[in-house]
Formats: C-alpha cells, structure tokens, sequence
C-alpha cells in the first residue's frame, strides 16, 4: 500500500466516465449499402421526429439483439464508443460508420455516477498491481542473493525409527492443544 499510495491520484473522473447508450447497428457483411443507407436514413428520422421510440426502431432494423449497452472510456475501443463521451444526455448520432458496421446512437446518460466510480477503483487497482509488480521486479533485479547449494548437498536427513519429522502445521496444533 505504501509503495502505491501516490497512484489513484493519477485516474480521473474524467477518464474512467461511464455511459449509457441506446444503438442501432447494421452490417455491411449482412446488408448492401443502399439497403442500410435507406433503413438507417428511415430509422433516424422516425426516432429524431418522435415518430417512433429508439426501442422499436432498433428491434426492427439492428442486427445486435440488444440495443441498450454501458461504456466506459477508458475501455472505448470503437470509433462510435469515443463519440459517445462527446455527446450529451438525450442526443442522438448522425449515422457513424466504423469498419464494416453502421450506427445510431442515443446517448441516455452521459454519466453514470455509479459506475464511473467503480471503474475508477477497479482502474486505480489495476494501475497499482502494475506499479507495485514494476517496482518489485526492480527490487529482485537489484538484490544479490548467494544460495550455496554446495554446502547442502551431502546433508541427508537420517531415516530410522529413532526420529520423527513433524511439518510446521503438526507443531502448531500440538502447541495449541
């Protein structure tokens, strides 16, 4: 604790920020492009004028069968899941291609209290394993050590009735007794 007490003042809130999203995705591998730019056009609109809720629109159109999800973003791999964190409460995407995939998105909640502060500690724990595994990696490579393996190699222990080996737990439970 000691050696890594400095690291949690290195994440921030910022950093380690979860929301919530409701998404559609369609697939270039499963769809032609006239096929999504015409469904996702269609999709948007309807969701954007309040024709219809995000939720019908995304059971009809996305090929995930969910369409709510949690990011964070320090573990945001994707183009459309870096967006999100510039987006506010309530805000819906343009469609955002990434990769082969296409996408709308509506962020519910651009920050979740609750679990931002669970993915800091979990960050801030992870962040310390990994100094702390640094530094002691440091510490062994420093330190000599000397085993004299030559001095105890003609040592064997006597094997007749006359001795009995007790291991450390036998001892233990007899001092307790």
């Amino acid at each position: 604790e000691k050696v890594t007490e400095e690291q949690d003042a290195t994440v921030s809130d910022e950093e380690t920020r979860a929301a919530k999203i409701n998404y559609i995705r369609m697939s270039a591998d499963k769809h032609s492009q006239e096929y999504i730019d015409k469904w996702m056009k269609y999709a948007r609109m309807n969701i954007k004028n309040q024709y219809q809720p995000f939720s019908r629109e995304a059971r009809q159109f996305s090929d995930d069968d969910t369409f709510e999800k949690i990011i964070y973003k320090n573990n945001a791999k994707k183009d459309y899941e870096k967006q999100v964190f510039n987006m506010e409460s309530g805000e819906l995407s343009k469609i955002i291609q990434d990769g082969k995939d296409y996408y709308i998105i509506q962020c519910v909640d651009n920050y979740l209290k609750a679990e931002s502060l669970a993915n800091k500690n979990s960050l801030i724990e992870k962040n310390k394993k990994e100094y702390f595994n640094k530094e002691y990696k440091a510490y062994l490579d420093d330190i000599d050590t000397d085993f004299n393996s030559a001095s105890i190699e003609g040592v064997e222990l006597p094997s007749s009735d006359e001795y009995v080996h007790y291991n450390l737990i036998t001892i233990y439970n007899q001092i307790v007794k």
